[in-house]
């Protein structure tokens, strides 16, 4: 019995692990040196990605050949103007159902 307890415990941790929503932050600018967080990304007008394919990437899932992108929130976490693109730091949270 008790052990039908601890393992139908450790299933549920688990599962709860599995469904949390993911989040990560990265940096956009013209001058990766001055970006706040890690990982840094060049500016979208330079052929860096944007803030929405990063969001994808991020939040992309594969099992096996199938591969599926999970819904997404994208928020500014800060943004300072000048050079090509400013210095923005972002925030994407993939939500897991």
């Amino acid at each position: 019995m008790i052990n039908k307890i601890l393992v139908l415990s450790v299933l549920m941790v688990v599962a709860s692990f599995a469904s949390a929503d993911y989040t990560s932050k990265w940096c956009i600018s013209d001058d990766p040196g001055k970006c706040p967080v890690k990982p840094t990304y060049g500016c979208p007008q330079a052929g860096g990605p944007g803030a929405q394919e990063l969001s994808k990437a991020a939040c992309t899932i594969y099992n096996g050949n199938e591969k599926k992108v999970l819904p997404f929130r994208i928020t500014t976490l800060s943004s300072d103007g000048g050079g090509q693109c400013g210095i923005s730091v972002y925030e994407v949270t993939c939500i897991e159902h």
